[in-house]
């Protein structure tokens, strides 16, 4: 049958659908011990629940009906016993909402994992609490449920029977009073080792605080040791140092066990990451994406240990030039420096911007390698209401292999430039027309 077997139901609403099935026996050699195993494999099983054909009960809670593929083994061994295993989880997800007073439940959430060891079933929810200025959330709390089946016999006949709380994998808190102004998220991931957690907070307008840390209990080759990321900054009312110019804010972050990619630094200056990591804008709502960047930056490696100062300049009043930087530097040996910075240029003025420059740059220095590196490139400018685009690069390599390349929008066509780690350049381009049908710029 081309379309696989229904055990269940049938095609036109919910079923249960097998792509094919087999099995697997045979003697498992370790040392001086053997195993004789006996599998049935069930591969490529879909379970699909409609909620067309339900009552007004179930479509308010199923609104969208569930799909989901899925493998199951079932098996048995002289050592091991009876066992299950699978290919996924189960998650299944009903959109409901309970509201009793100032608490909200809403979107229950059901997931299934099978495993060799034990099968565990957990029911999660979302509980959102609202009192006066405060507004939090608990995301995915509730009750888990576990079936293990131990050689001696568990608590439950042949069976191991586990219940208990199921702790939340995100709690986040929001404020929004007369003074304090912003909130926070952390993120639990205890099956991972990962943890990680953001903080913004505004006092009377004048003073902005944002924190980011994450935390791994997990290393990368799967050991027990722990990493640490942590970073501050404090965004305040601007502060004269004099000949026009103003430090508007400060920061610093610091890692343990944590290294520092510099291929991805590079790549930061057009992803826009070098932003997410000197002064991240509404970290709270960006959290997926600066976590993101921060992981890919700064990864865990053991022995490994970063650390970072950070501050904005300004110039004029009210600026029409910031420099928003960092410096970074990785011990112990390979040394390695990293010079991160965004540059804004807005002419005559914000109300009035004839020239608007956005720079992303960043420098490198690797000691033991002997190679220096800057990128730089321009994001959301423009002149006029002509955008700008390009980018530039400078690479240093010292050593017996030394070389120097000095580059403002890439290369001539004929030229092949030294493979040093260079990026993909596009030309300074001036874009006299929106669009690409009809298109006119100056390169």
């Amino acid at each position: 049958n081309e379309e696989g077997f229904v055990l269940l139901g049938n095609l036109a609403s919910s079923y249960l659908l097998l792509d094919d099935f087999g099995f697997r026996s045979g003697l498992d050699v370790q040392g001086s011990g053997h195993d004789l195993f006996f599998e049935i494999m069930f591969n490529n099983l879909e379970l699909n629940i409609s909620s067309e054909e339900g009552d007004s009960f179930i479509q308010k809670f199923i609104s969208n009906g569930f799909n989901q593929n899925f493998s199951l083994i079932l098996g048995y061994s002289i050592e091991k016993g009876f066992y299950i295993d699978g290919s996924t989880d189960f998650n299944i997800k009903f959109q409901k909402n309970l509201t009793l007073g100032p608490i909200e439940i809403s979107d229950l959430l059901i997931q299934f994992s099978p495993r060799p060891e034990e099968l565990s079933l957990s029911f999660g929810s979302n509980i959102n609490f609202d009192f006066g200025p405060f507004n939090s959330i608990v995301k995915d709390i509730g009750l888990s449920t576990s079936i293990a089946f131990p050689e001696e016999g568990g608590n439950f006949g042949p069976f191991d029977l586990g219940f208990g709380f199921k702790p939340p994998t995100g709690i986040g808190l929001s404020i929004d009073a007369e003074v304090v102004k912003g909130g926070g998220y952390i993120e639990l991931n205890p099956d991972k080792g990962e943890y990680f957690g953001i903080l913004e907070l505004t006092v009377k307008e004048t003073i902005s605080v944002k924190a980011v840390g994450i935390l791994n209990t997990i290393m990368p080759d799967g050991s027990k040791n722990f990493s640490l990321f942590l970073l501050i900054t404090a965004e305040f009312t601007p502060i004269q140092l004099g000949f026009g110019f103003t430090l508007n804010g400060v920061g610093g972050l610091i890692g343990v066990n944590r290294t520092m990619v510099l291929e991805a630094i590079r790549e930061g200056v057009k992803t826009g990451a070098v932003d997410n990591i000197l002064f991240p804008d509404d970290p709270v709502n960006n959290a997926p994406q600066i976590i993101s960047d921060l992981q890919n930056i700064f990864p865990p490696a053991e022995g490994r240990y970063t650390f970072g100062l950070m501050g904005i300049l300004g110039w004029g009043t009210p600026n029409l030039i910031e420099l928003e930087m960092g410096l970074i530097l990785e011990v112990p040996s390979p040394v390695r420096l990293a010079i991160l910075g965004v540059l804004r240029v807005v002419l005559p003025d914000k109300d009035k911007a004839l020239l608007k420059l956005q720079v992303n740059f960043a420098g490198t220095i690797d000691f033991e390698q002997k190679f220096i590196t800057f990128d730089a490139s321009l994001f959301d400018s423009r002149l006029l209401t002509w955008t700008l685009t390009g980018d530039m690069a400078v690479r240093i390599k010292g050593g017996d292999n030394s070389n120097f390349v000095f580059t403002v929008g890439g290369f001539h066509p004929s030229y092949s430039p030294p493979a040093l780690s260079l990026p993909s350049l596009e030309r300074l381009t001036l874009s006299l027309l929106t669009g690409n049908n009809p298109r006119l710029t100056i390169q």
